[in-house]
């Protein structure tokens, strides 16, 4: 038949396509004459965490785009219309000054948390990042907690993020008194991983 003798032709002269091949970013292995970049695992520990963030933005802007028209479904139950009314804050910090010049993937990282609130729904996002290079120990006035604390307490705000909460404060003056002050105008706190709806008795006995 035709067909067959197509195939064997074909096969005799070697030029069968050979399989789809997947191109792996992250690892060592990957063909060089495909893609002459440098190693994922070489590239510098900020362009890394860059190069995510973006990466994180192309993403999210895609499945936007792929729903357009579509309901707009929230992404926490946890965040409501009237959190997204109020700006968010991000509260970007580091202990010492060696830590701010020598560890500044950490500090991007904590930048990146921008996206993060941008994906949860808020289009009013302020940084607050006075406090780098002081510790929250509470040996020490901080000048950015202290602005963000009367802010969450005018009611100005929706939700105050950080990557980790350790950020906010490591004494349980503090912490105690933002989470109060959160409870009390019913404003979100925000980690890389969790949303607290501070209001919620489960979420209050965690936190407190």
């Amino acid at each position: 038949m035709p067909v067959r003798r197509t195939e064997c032709r074909i096969k005799r002269e070697g030029h069968l396509p050979s399989p789809a091949q997947q191109l792996d970013l992250f690892g060592d292995d990957r063909p060089r004459t495909i893609v002459d970049t440098p190693a994922w695992p070489d590239l510098p520990a900020e362009t890394r965490a860059t190069l995510s963030g973006l990466m994180v933005q192309l993403i999210l802007e895609h499945a936007g785009g792929s729903r357009a028209g579509a309901p707009q479904v929230m992404i926490s139950d946890k965040v409501r219309p009237h959190h997204l009314e109020r700006k968010a804050l991000l509260y970007v910090r580091q202990s010492s000054a060696h830590q701010v010049l020598h560890n500044r993937e950490s500090s991007a990282l904590q930048y990146a948390m921008r996206d993060r609130l941008a994906a949860l729904g808020w289009s009013e996002i302020e940084v607050i990042d006075d406090d780098l290079g002081r510790s929250a120990a509470g040996s020490v006035q901080r000048a950015g907690f202290e602005r963000m604390l009367a802010e969450v307490c005018l009611g100005k705000v929706g939700a105050v993020c950080a990557r980790e909460v350790s950020r906010f404060a490591r004494n349980s003056r503090d912490w105690q008194q933002l989470i109060e002050m959160c409870r009390v105008v019913d404003t979100v706190l925000i980690d890389q991983e969790t949303i607290y709806a501070l209001r919620t008795a489960m979420t209050g006995c965690c936190l407190g």
